[in-house]
């Protein structure tokens, strides 16, 4: 039996197609041989192509989409999918005949079996079935979830959390909007529906600088239906020391040297009694600290990406953005580089 092993940087691709290499590991043949093969940006069509003519029997892989795996089973190559490992723990799981779906991101079974049974704290951090832990609660790696089906939950043992008033009325507001027989409301409309079943009158909107334009846009709509407050990132904020040479700086440059001020604006619409805020491209970071200091419940109406127009999803459908992104490292100054550049 030979194995097809898709890598990005030593280890398991995040998706086949995402991979610079293709390892070929047939643990049978005579010195255990591991072949390497580059790949250049290849489509699942080149993939394809490559696993016949190299008679590769199993795929192993980290994620994959359904269309992409029923393609692949339909040219009679098994998958093992969800592994997240270096190549060389895979290679040699192989050899030992040990790899499965989960590997490197759960315990296997045989491990599991070896270990006492789990007590309360464990199994509140893992996932129990018929009393062996399988691995650390991580609910995006398992395809199949038996509550995707309306069945119980591996985490059915553990205490159920306290349901307050408040969050049952919350809820029941979210569930009448999202729970419609046809997807008709866009995020913008859902948030105005949200807010008029949960009876709110007074709406904080806390935007970024560099979103202001949807900012606008956004509270001609909100005042329609509701009294709005409108905190910009910059409110109060500290201008950073302009570096040597940069004394006569313009109007335009002084307000981008303007620090993001997320505790201003909360305390803004803190004293505005504000009853639900608004959240509009806030960066990284910015978003948490203004949604901790908040006194009121919060939602993300837009987020802000600079190099996908503000479609940060977009990324996860991107090769070139998934490479990007699992390339990326900080650097002795503290900013991002893509290695291997």
């Amino acid at each position: 039996m030979r194995f097809a092993l898709p890598t990005l940087n030593g280890r398991i691709a995040p998706r086949p197609t995402t991979a610079d290499k293709l390892l070929l590991v047939d643990p049978e043949s005579v010195g255990r041989r591991v072949e390497s093969l580059p790949l250049d940006d290849p489509s699942l069509t080149d993939l394809l192509a490559l696993l016949n003519v190299h008679k590769a029997d199993v795929l192993v892989c980290c994620g994959i989409d359904r269309s992409s795996k029923r393609e692949i089973n339909n040219c009679g190559i098994e998958t093992i999918e969800n592994v997240a490992c270096a190549e060389e723990e895979a290679i040699e799981a192989i050899f030992e005949n040990r790899l499965q779906s989960g590997y490197g991101l759960c315990e296997t079974k045989e491990n599991a079996a070896a270990q006492p049974p789990p007590d309360a704290e464990q199994r509140a951090r893992a996932f129990v079935r018929g009393g062996a832990v399988i691995g650390d609660r991580d609910c995006a790696v398992f395809n199949g979830r038996p509550c995707n089906g309306g069945l119980n939950c591996p985490f059915g043992d553990l205490p159920r959390a306290e349901e307050t008033r408040w969050s049952r009325t919350m809820l029941d507001a979210a569930q009448d909007v999202a729970l419609q027989g046809e997807p008709s409301l866009c995020r913008l409309s859902e948030v105005v529906y949200f807010c008029l079943e949960m009876k709110y009158r007074k709406i904080g909107l806390a935007f970024c600088a560099d979103l202001e334009e949807p900012a606008r846009v956004a509270a001609s709509v909100l005042k329609r239906f509701f009294d709005v407050v409108s905190v910009c990132c910059k409110v109060r904020g500290a201008s950073e020391t302009p570096a040597a040479g940069q004394d006569h700086q313009t109007a335009s440059e002084r307000e981008r040297s303007r620090l993001c001020n997320p505790l201003g604006q909360a305390q803004v619409l803190n004293g505005s009694e504000c009853e639900f805020i608004i959240l509009v491209g806030l960066c990284v970071g910015a978003d948490s600290i203004l949604t901790k200091a908040s006194q009121a419940p919060a939602t993300t109406l837009f987020v802000k990406d600079k190099v996908l127009a503000n479609n940060p999803i977009g990324a996860v459908y991107s090769k070139r953005y998934l490479k990007e992104a699992m390339r990326t490292a900080p650097n002795s100054s503290g900013g991002p580089e893509a290695n291997g550049r």
